[in-house]
């Protein structure tokens, strides 16, 4: 009895393990996006976390993969409020970021440090967004979006 049991619970615990793997590797899958644009994503995650530049904080980058496949709004509590993409207005909020010296020293420093440049736009989204420059990041996540259609 003692056996069954514990291979009971074992067999348990090998299911709860396997679906929040899966629940992982589904949640970095857009859904309804190509194969092909899966793969360029699957890509950059990979070459983000190689680059591991201390530039930007771990929140800020993982606020910017996650919105790079989802365009829909997310559920929570909200720090952004929602509004339409004004690409005008994210380019002038981008521009008021980089006269900031210390912003502006740290997207140089990533521009001289990171070669790949849909990394380093990664990154540089994660350095507006660490610093509340949204519509920055916004600008930037549409660029990356773009190349990666």
């Amino acid at each position: 009895m003692k056996i069954r049991i514990t291979v009971g619970l074992h067999f348990i615990l090998f299911l709860s393990c396997t679906g929040l793997a899966q629940a992982e590797i589904c949640s970095l899958k857009p859904s309804g996006n190509s194969t092909s644009r899966f793969k360029a994503l699957t890509a950059l995650y990979e070459a983000v976390s190689r680059a591991q530049s201390h530039e930007a904080p771990c929140g800020s980058l993982a606020a910017v993969l996650h919105k790079l496949p989802h365009r829909s709004v997310d559920g929570g509590r909200r720090l952004e409020k929602d509004k339409l993409f004004d690409p005008a207005e994210a380019q002038a909020n981008m521009d008021l970021a980089l006269q900031d010296p210390e912003i502006r020293s740290r997207i140089e420093h990533i521009r001289r440090e990171i070669e790949d440049e849909n990394v380093r736009l990664v990154y540089e989204a994660a350095i507006y967004d660490d610093e509340g420059y949204y519509d920055a990041r916004e600008l930037i996540i549409q660029r990356l979006r773009q190349k990666l259609n």
